[in-house]
């Protein structure tokens, strides 16, 4: 039973790779306000997909930029690490929670997180109200990102995304240091 679950996970996650990285162009379009409310008419001109039946992932991009989606459907995630690459040893890991970090793969390991002076990104943090001695948190309806396109020299870019409190991981199967499996985009596939 294990392994016909493990083959379907495998043809569904290969199903979303050729689907959305080869044969889906990126669109390009206009700039967003990266603050987590999913405004109006701001990811319209966006390619999106489902992730499952509970995240809507956005893609699209402009002149300077790559805007990434991850908007809420059901439950509420208060953090995210999204993990690109360009090659097997050029990894980044974005991280929105409460703060904004970035921080580089180096010499096999992460190093540690620089907060708050993100130097290729932005993204909508969680804000969060102590209030009658307990903490609540300002729940946004996804995490928006706005990526300097200048991040990565090559036109192909990997991710994986891990969605935290609670956990989820897309692709799944996957760890954070070793692009095999993550799935991918080709900025050069975009359309005007």
């Amino acid at each position: 039973m294990k392994q016909i679950s493990s083959i379907i996970i495998i043809f569904i996650h290969l199903i979303f790779i050729k689907t959305y990285s080869s044969e889906i162009s990126i669109p390009f379009g206009s700039n967003i306000l990266p603050n987590g409310k999913f405004s109006k008419n701001e990811w319209t001109d966006a390619d999106s997909c489902l992730l499952g039946d509970s995240i809507k992932f956005c893609l699209k991009l402009d002149e300077e930029f790559v805007y990434l989606a991850l908007k809420f459907l059901q439950e509420k995630h208060t953090g995210i690490d999204l993990y690109l690459a360009d090659s097997e040893t050029n990894l980044k890991n974005l991280h929105i929670s409460s703060a904004l970090g970035e921080r580089n793969f180096k010499d096999n390991k992460w190093e540690k997180f620089v907060w708050g002076e993100n130097i290729f990104c932005m993204g909508n943090s969680i804000g969060s109200v102590f209030a009658d001695g307990k903490m609540t948190y300002l729940d946004p309806d996804g995490f928006e990102f706005q990526i300097d396109k200048t991040m990565f020299k090559r036109k192909t870019w990997f991710l994986r995304i891990h969605l935290k409190r609670p956990e989820y991981i897309f692709p799944i199967s996957t760890e954070n240091n070793n692009i095999e499996n993550w799935f991918w985009i080709n900025l050069e596939k975009a359309i005007e």
